[in-house]
């Protein structure tokens, strides 16, 4: 998928999820019967700057109603605007 009504900003993706205070409410019903790991409000908050680290695409994908792509091009988008930074596993491999 190459449409680009798909693409959708991290902070939208994170909206769509009901914002970060209902995210992390539902990490946290989700982690106690072990479906997903808590995340904390302010963690989430920093998604907007930082991205969604993979390890909660499971969890956001069908809270939030979005593909990996979705995920992929959201957090491409974050790093772009920071100035392209590098994840440590991407500088390791060059």
């Amino acid at each position: 998928m190459t449409d680009a009504t798909l693409d959708l900003s991290v902070r939208e993706i994170v909206h769509k999820g009901g914002g970060p205070k209902e995210l992390s409410d539902r990490s946290l019903v989700l982690s106690r019967s072990d479906e997903a790991e808590f995340v904390a409000e302010k963690t989430i908050y920093s998604w907007f700057k930082s991205g969604i680290p993979e390890k909660h695409w499971r969890f956001v994908m069908p809270i939030c109603g979005v593909t990996e792509e979705q995920l992929h091009r959201a957090n491409e988008e974050v790093r772009q605007r920071s100035g392209g930074r590098k994840k440590r596993s991407e500088m390791a491999a060059a």
